[in-house]
């Protein structure tokens, strides 16, 4: 018979492993065990295991389940939530937001209502809504784009921290985003530059820091803190697959510095641990391949997840159609523009100085 002894062991042993598929099966052995143990505080936290596994290992989609379990147990107070649980809860909600944003058939009304009960229940337990605030600004610029978050983050920038805010790390890395979608990339690079040397990190920092800043460091001349910054986003992850944003920044960097050869052998090295394609990695292939085959004609193949073959030149095509596919859903939903126009404005960017990189 299973024990909690048991569940705990199991996710003692599974939080030692780097997030990915390993992991989540582990956590997911531990749900289950934790359902049959019948103990509902082990559960809640075998769920939020669960959830925080997928979240991080690339399976967003797979995430939302056990989080909505926690919810609702949640709000029914079918247990006794401590203070550390109910803040881990509070916290996660912050990722359950991101996520339903980033699936253009989930309505932006599931999200609002999402962001109106996290406010809610963080002012039940006693917390600010400086994670609440930041939250809404992510979706205004995911939907409305950069200019139209200004007045909501200059809001957020005067709420004080609490125990359900973002790491110091991340805070920083998204502010710089930010700033750099502004055009601002100095005030962008100087409030990221404490997680690119890494005085503040965590688990996606500072590779997400780091892939942020490739671009905004070649566009102010400094080719050789770029070159820089993406052996570190490489030598981060050695022996694990990239995020897909990471991904998708250091493949259009190679693509606009004159290193598409590189760009075409990281996605090679990459593209078999590639299980859910984002429209931004879909505007980034393509456009390092449109580029690459330009460059050499079209004599590159790649091999893709599931052993075949294809050239570069029909890739590119396909990844172009999928970019542009996606962003026709994500507008429907949005009732704007904003994501089409990012992919064609990487589709159609402009070489940048190119970026020797040692071989």
């Amino acid at each position: 018979m299973v024990t909690g002894a048991d569940v705990r062991e199991i996710l003692r042993t599974a939080s030692a492993l780097p997030f990915g598929r390993s992991r989540t099966q582990l956590v997911e052995e531990a749900v289950r065990a934790a359902e049959d143990v019948g103990d509902a505080v082990l559960l809640t936290q075998a769920r939020l295991d669960l959830h925080e596994a997928c979240h991080l290992g690339g399976e967003r989609r797979k995430s939302l389940l056990p989080f909505s379990q926690v919810l609702r147990d949640y709000d029914a107070a079918t247990h006794h939530f401590s203070r550390a649980l109910t803040d881990r809860v509070l916290w996660q909600s912050k990722w359950a937001a991101s996520t339903l944003t980033g699936f253009p058939e989930v309505p932006l009304g599931h999200t609002e209502q999402l962001l109106e009960a996290m406010e809610a229940r963080a002012r039940a337990a006693g917390h600010g809504v400086q994670a609440v605030a930041w939250s809404r600004v992510n979706l205004t610029w995911r939907v409305h784009g950069a200019a139209a978050a200004q007045e909501q983050f200059r809001r957020w920038r005067t709420l004080p921290r609490d125990a359900t805010s973002d790491c110091l790390a991340c805070e920083l890395s998204a502010t710089a985003e930010l700033l750099h979608d502004l055009g601002d990339d100095e005030a962008g690079l100087e409030v990221s530059a404490r997680v690119r040397c890494r005085d503040v990190t965590c688990d996606t920092q500072p590779q997400r820091a780091l892939g942020a800043a490739l671009l905004p460091l070649v566009r102010t001349g400094r080719l050789a803190e770029a070159a820089d910054h993406h052996r570190r986003c490489l030598s981060g992850v050695r022996g694990r697959s990239l995020s897909h944003m990471v991904l998708a920044q250091n493949l259009l960097f190679l693509a606009l510095t004159g290193n598409e050869a590189r760009g075409v052998e990281l996605l090679q090295s990459q593209i078999a641990a590639i299980d859910v394609i984002t429209y931004q990695l879909e505007a980034a292939v393509a456009r390092l391949l449109s580029g690459a085959t330009a460059r050499t004609g079209d004599g590159i193949v790649l091999t893709l997840s599931d052993g075949e073959q294809m050239s570069a030149e029909d890739l590119a095509r396909r990844s172009v159609d999928a970019a542009r596919r996606e962003g026709e859903k994500f507008d429907a939903r949005n009732g704007t523009t904003t994501v089409s126009e990012r992919i064609e404005q990487v589709l159609a960017a402009s070489p940048l100085p190119h970026v020797p990189l040692p071989a």
